[in-house]
């Protein structure tokens, strides 16, 4: 069932600049570590994040929680690639009084090591909480896996982003974005996709359609307009059981995306977001 979008809803939306720069894709691994002497009471837990933005930031960043860990010696936290090669130290790891160790690195305040490009190349090797030279933790790190692989376990991607829905004839005063979102996550796919629109004729009943570069159409929702502001639209969330016409938000991306009237005359138009 489509979801109908407030009047509140929309116009915080429409309040903020319509540009593709909101778009963002993450990829993500986790585990847990075991420690590598046979019945250690050491433990731990680990996060591997790495993002981009549709503006060309990129980040990444390592999260890691131990515990029952020695407060009185220094760690660091490794990782491996598969094979045992190329280990690369990515700094100390933190330890209270207590023996809780808690560690984060993000490349938004710290450089990669010198001999890392990308910490996802470390998918499929193993990460390692090591004392000196001594392996104290270790834990197998997943593979990365690309928005539209499905879920994998141990592995998730996030893909966000927007487009602009501009007047066709620049006399009408009306203006919307669409949005669209999808998940693979271990537990399986989400995906979203949301139209809003404001300054409409008030009253009136739009239909949404993505158009293939062979004209074939894909009719997206339906949404009738509030009065006296002119404000609708729709949300589609497969969590909620809906169905993303056409398939997926992945077999929309980059069509062309007409908002008509009920005369069938396009007044908005645009392109459905694109996860890079």
């Amino acid at each position: 069932m489509i979801s109908r979008i407030s009047a509140a809803l929309a116009l915080a939306t429409l309040a903020v600049p319509l540009v593709a720069v909101a778009g963002v894709t993450r990829h993500a691994v986790r585990g847990n570590m075991q420690p590598v002497t046979e019945g250690g009471a050491e433990r731990g837990r680990f996060r591997l994040l790495v993002g981009e933005r549709s503006n060309g930031a990129a980040f990444e960043r390592i999260e890691a929680a131990t515990r029952s860990l020695d407060s009185t010696t220094e760690y660091h936290l490794f990782l491996v690639k598969t094979g045992g090669t190329d280990a690369a130290d990515f700094g100390a790891l933190r330890v209270g009084p207590r023996g809780f160790g808690g560690f984060r690195f993000d490349t938004r305040f710290a450089s990669l090591p010198s001999n890392v490009t990308t910490i996802s190349d470390y998918g499929g090797g193993t990460i390692e909480i090591r004392a000196g030279d001594t392996a104290v933790l270790t834990g197998a790190v997943p593979e990365f896996i690309d928005i539209g692989d499905g879920s994998g376990s141990g592995a998730a991607a996030f893909g966000h982003d927007r487009e602009a829905l501009r007047p066709v004839d620049e006399s009408f005063a009306g203006r919307g974005v669409i949005l669209a979102r999808r998940q693979d996550l271990p537990r399986g796919v989400r995906e979203e996709m949301t139209v809003k629109c404001a300054r409409m004729s008030s009253g009136a009943t739009y239909t949404v359609v993505a158009i293939a570069t062979d004209t074939t159409e894909t009719e997206l929702g339906t949404f009738t307009t509030s009065n006296p502001l002119g404000i609708g639209g729709f949300r589609l969330r497969t969590a909620h059981g809906d169905t993303i016409p056409g398939g997926s938000v992945l077999d929309l991306a980059g069509l062309s995306v007409e908002v008509r009237d009920s005369g069938g005359v396009a007044v908005l138009a645009g392109t459905f977001p694109t996860f890079e």
